[in-house]
């Protein structure tokens, strides 16, 4: 076996282990169907050695055994008092999220327990990272294992601002600012969804739009995932590189895509994204061929060792698996639409090969969380990713423009107006002709397993043609 392969295989069974213990399944249940899962890409790889599985399966035990210490040292300390009231004091350590009513915070405590707890507070006195805020109520235990435990403050005091780190607080007024200047020069609902596209803020979306999003099959454009950053590497290195050389363009990309990822909240997805973008970018700067497959899984193996509840990340998940749905399905499924004559006419042939792949990848993952999915979203995203380079290019223009003078602001919002006014019509119309597809209760794990055993067979089958076609060849 290759080392490339036996590494993505180490990584993969690693992965495996660990997401059978937040799945909560037993031993023999999870020995089972990796056992299983591991015949079948054995047999896809036609690698079958006894070395191979027994180091394959070392790297599962592994991940349940790292995973199941991270809980133990994760669960909250017993000077924590759970179910009592209490008057704590801490400081914000991450920017708040909103919903329509309320705002979470995550607070490191000092005053007068040590730990983190999850503050859910109304909005009527919005708050910012590195705060001090006081209040009382009374502490819940987690209901997740791994999770901090929780609180409601009814009303809570603001003790201080300021702290925190220097670079992350100027980080987050840039993101701040710029999505006022998005509200002040665009109607609300093109507002909210150039801020997601740009900068992954979902907080000023309407119920109406929401919906009409999560109907479509669109949420994921608002979620800044893989596609959303490479389109963001890529234009950061071209201008650079028009000026620099390549060892700069290199460090002040990598240096931007940091930044950029502390801004808008370095979750799962984004970094998950942020270090494959990396990751191209070293693999030219070193002169090495970049392997995909490898890439993504070694990434979510690093960012397992880091913190294995990353796992259980719903934004993680559909980031992982879509993106090996088009690493692995559009070399088959691709020339059947036509992607070896071209990208087509605003690259709506590469878009629906890998809009289609994507889905097929998480499929199952979406049946399972949410009990439907909208077969009218394949087209309504194909529709809307071909002008969303350029709406984002529009929308950071705005952003810097406006700090320089309100008419040039207003100036760049018209195209952006006018873009995001027909994202905006595809998503509404998807969202009224949708195609639900479900599965009654919300999917199975029977179900799941099945469909990507399916999966695994048929890449197996054509990769079995694609090598008999080329010896036929070959002979002739």
């Amino acid at each position: 076996m290759h080392k490339s392969d036996l590494a993505f295989g180490c990584a993969l069974s690693l992965l495996s282990g660990s997401a059978s213990v937040l799945l909560g399944w037993g031993v023999y249940a999870a020995g089972t169907i990796y056992l299983l899962a591991l015949g079948l890409i054995l047999a896809y790889t036609r690698s079958f050695r006894w070395r191979v599985c027994v180091l394959f399966g070392a790297c599962f035990l592994a991940g349940i055994l790292y995973t199941r210490g991270y809980l133990i040292l994760a669960a909250p300390p017993p000077n924590i008092p759970l179910g009592r009231t209490v008057t704590i004091t801490g400081q914000i350590q991450k920017e708040p999220r909103f919903t329509e009513r309320s705002q979470v915070l995550d607070v490191s405590t000092q005053d007068p327990v040590v730990g983190n707890i999850r503050v859910i507070a109304p909005r009527s006195q919005e708050l910012a990272y590195g705060d001090t805020v006081r209040g009382t109520g009374v502490l819940e235990a987690p209901q997740r294992a791994g999770d901090p435990p929780s609180v409601f403050w009814s009303k809570l005091e603001l003790i201080g601002s300021g702290g925190g780190s220097g670079l992350k607080r100027w980080l987050l007024a840039v993101k701040s600012t710029s999505n006022a200047s998005f509200r002040a020069n665009l109607p609300i609902d093109s507002a909210a969804l150039l801020a997601g596209i740009t900068l992954g803020v979902q907080s000023d979306f309407s119920t109406q739009l929401k919906d009409q999003m999560k109907t479509s099959g669109t949420t994921h454009l608002v979620a800044l995932s893989g596609y959303n950053i490479g389109i963001l590497v890529l234009a950061i290195a071209r201008v650079f590189s028009s000026r620099l050389r390549r060892r700069w363009v290199f460090w002040l990309t990598t240096a931007v895509i940091i930044l950029f990822v502390i801004m808008v909240g370095a979750s799962a997805s984004v970094v998950r994204a942020a270090v494959m973008g990396f990751l191209v970018l070293l693999a030219g700067e070193v002169g090495r061929a970049y392997y995909a497959r490898n890439a993504i899984v070694l990434t979510a193996a690093a960012m397992f060792v880091l913190d294995p509840l990353v796992l259980r990340d719903i934004g993680f998940q559909l980031s992982f698996v879509s993106f090996l749905g088009i690493s692995y399905l559009v070399p088959h499924l691709g020339p059947c639409l036509g992607t070896e004559h071209g990208k087509g006419f605003l690259g709506w042939r590469a878009n629906l090969a890998e809009t289609l792949t994507a889905q097929l990848g998480v499929l199952p993952i979406l049946l399972s969380y949410f009990g439907t999915v909208s077969l009218t979203g394949v087209l309504a995203n194909v529709l809307i990713l071909s002008v969303v380079p350029v709406t984002m290019f529009f929308g950071f223009l705005l952003a810097a423009l406006s700090v320089l003078s309100p008419f040039l602001a207003m100036l760049a919002a018209w195209p952006a107006k006018l873009l995001l006014g027909y994202q905006l019509a595809v998503i509404g119309v998807a969202a009224d002709l949708r195609l639900p597809l479900s599965l009654g209760s919300g999917g199975s794990w029977i179900f799941m397993f099945s469909y990507y055993a399916v999966l695994v067979l048929f890449l197996g089958w054509s990769e079995y043609r694609a090598r008999l076609r080329k010896k036929t060849a070959e002979i002739s």
